[in-house]
């Protein structure tokens, strides 16, 4: 589940964590396709709101050329 908190890398904590807010929950409710960095392949998917905060909707894969 992506977190919300700020991390080691954050240099303002308290305005990374706000901003994490913001845009998860306008990810989730535009229903963006979102590319990323440093999580499994293909590294696209979409964020869902659950009662726990946000989850990780990794989109499926193919390799195999065929559009359907």
């Amino acid at each position: 589940m992506p977190s919300l908190s700020a991390n080691e890398f954050d240099f303002d904590k308290v305005k990374a964590a706000e901003q994490r807010k913001k845009i998860y929950a306008e990810a989730a409710g535009e229903n963006y396709l979102i590319a990323a960095d440093h999580i499994p392949f293909p590294g696209l998917g979409r964020l869902r709101k659950d009662e726990d905060g946000y989850e990780w909707m990794m989109v499926n894969f193919s390799n195999s050329g065929k559009t359907k």
